[in-house]
């Protein structure tokens, strides 16, 4: 029995000065001895965690294999939620299906245990690799960019914001984002009521987030503007709109009746918000 796990040793350590170094398809790819790479997703259509977890060797063909588990939020292993059998394993490259029913909300893991073979004798890489998902968590707020002012018509500022992650970067394929506006309280309407009715505002549509970001718009037709600039001026006071806004991920709302507003102020000033603390201000001209 020594005698085999000498063997095995000395092959083990051959075998490490051939192998190339790992490729690092995860950050949180740690295999050592060959390549390994992790994916998972969540649908919500179907309340599902489906991924793999591959292991490879570039073409040498050693016999691999790969033990690999879904984690829930407590780090415990769902039972049968990975194939681990010995289909999953393979010459050269070893692929593991995991597919789970998620229990509760929170950030789930696909975690892999690559091993390969020396003289029947599975060997551990050494190392690991997983995939987080996030399971119908809400992101936990937004980042804020200005884009650029649109004049003359419409008048208003474009909106990047960027999702901020509860925990993992989740992928805008399966992610939507969604917005809806309450009832505009327009200020100048009625002050001077000079125009047919009441700004009008519009949702952004609903869409599948890019890189975590979606565009929204704040704006005004340009008559609008003028007509109600032209009475601020002359009468040296100021007036404006305001609506609520809601912003929902996947159903679930993130922002709850946040104030959109514009606000046109003496000499041509114009003052676009998003929230009580984000503000741009610039001079309208036509």
């Amino acid at each position: 029995m020594k005698g085999h796990a000498l063997r095995a040793a000395f092959l083990a350590a051959a075998l490490v000065m051939l192998m190339p170094s790992a490729a690092h398809a995860q950050l949180n790819d740690t295999c050592y001895q060959y390549n390994c790479s992790a994916y998972a997703y969540y649908s919500s259509a179907d309340n599902e965690i489906t991924g793999y977890i591959e292991y490879w060797d570039d073409g040498q063909g050693w016999w691999l294999g790969i033990e690999a588990y879904v984690l829930g939020g407590d780090g415990e292993p769902l039972p049968g939620s990975c194939d681990n059998s010995e289909e999953s394993a393979g010459w050269g490259y070893a692929i593991n299906n995991c597919a789970a029913v998620p229990g509760q909300d929170g950030v789930w893991e696909v975690y892999g245990l690559p091993w390969y073979e020396v003289e029947s004798w599975q060997e551990p890489d050494g190392g690991s690799v997983s995939y987080e998902v996030g399971v119908d968590v809400a992101p936990t707020g937004e980042t804020q960019q200005l884009g650029d002012v649109l004049q003359p018509d419409p008048v208003g500022q474009l909106f990047y914001a960027a999702l901020q992650p509860s925990y993992w970067n989740w992928d805008g394929v399966y992610n939507y984002v969604s917005e809806s506006l309450g009832t505009v309280d327009d200020e100048c309407y009625n002050t001077w009521h000079a125009t047919s009715g009441p700004a009008q505002t519009q949702a952004a549509a609903p869409n599948h987030t890019d890189d975590n970001e979606y565009q929204d718009k704040i704006s005004s037709p340009a008559s609008y503007v003028q007509t109600y600039m032209s009475l601020v001026n002359l009468d040296m006071i100021s007036c404006g709109w305001s609506v609520s806004q809601t912003m929902s991920y996947n159903g679930q709302a993130y922002v709850n009746n946040r104030t959109l507003s514009q606000t046109y102020n003496p000499y041509y000033q114009v003052q676009t918000c998003r929230g009580s603390d984000f503000c741009n201000t610039f001079t309208y001209t036509w």
